[in-house]
């Protein structure tokens, strides 16, 4: 369990306290005098990355044996080879998605930095993934908010944080942002506060620091 401490002013001349207790393994949290930066690894449970990986295992021996049908060399019934051209694309759309899904698990991290002139989301996996940028008159509030369980949830696990209950949701122009699903439902709602009021803080009383948990 790491603390984050500091006090500051929100440029309103009101001082706040962060005094928060963090659990979330390889959380990093650095701020300097022009944004907030925090870093959330994927927390994943041994047995998803073991199943995950056999799952892989497998598709890499169905690929090979349509590769080899469709060589000629027959290791499955004889089949017309459109229809193995089509087994074999099927099939190799989802080994991709089993490969992303494994990739997440092992090296996936979601990286947020709060400016004041906005917020940027990363999403990557060893430095490859996708950004998405909030302007700061957008962004109606940030909070942290308990999973809303479907019961049909055809995404769980892939883009998943940890496994806890809660997540972040970064309301913008109408429309409601998920991430950070699978925090715990209380470490959420303190990220979401935290990088809500670094949305509100002016430049002059931004003071370096830098936590890290786990």
């Amino acid at each position: 369990m790491e603390s984050f401490r500091s006090s500051r002013s929100d440029g309103r001349g009101m001082t706040y306290m962060e005094n928060s207790e963090f659990s979330h393994p390889g959380l990093r949290m650095i701020r300097d005098s022009q944004s907030l930066r925090i870093v959330l690894p994927v927390k994943a449970e041994w047995y998803r990355r073991l199943l995950h990986g056999m799952w892989f295992l497998i598709w890499m021996a169905g690929e090979a044996v349509l590769v080899l049908g469709l060589l000629g060399r027959q290791p499955v019934p004889p089949l017309p080879q459109p229809v193995l051209v089509a087994f074999l694309a099927a099939f190799t759309a989802a080994g991709g998605f089993v490969l992303y899904r494994l990739l997440w698990y092992l090296a996936g991290r979601e990286i947020y930095v709060v400016r004041r002139d906005g917020l940027t989301v990363r999403r990557e996996i060893e430095g490859v993934g996708f950004t998405r940028s909030f302007e700061r008159p957008a962004i109606r509030r940030i909070t942290g908010s308990r999973l809303k369980f479907d019961v049909v949830y055809p995404s769980w696990g892939r883009m998943f944080i940890g496994h806890g209950e809660g997540e972040i949701l970064i309301e913008v122009d109408g429309k409601t942002r998920e991430y950070g699903k699978g925090l715990e439902v209380e470490e959420a709602r303190i990220l979401a506060s935290l990088m809500q009021q670094e949305l509100n803080v002016r430049r002059q009383d931004r003071r370096p620091s830098e936590v890290r948990a786990g």
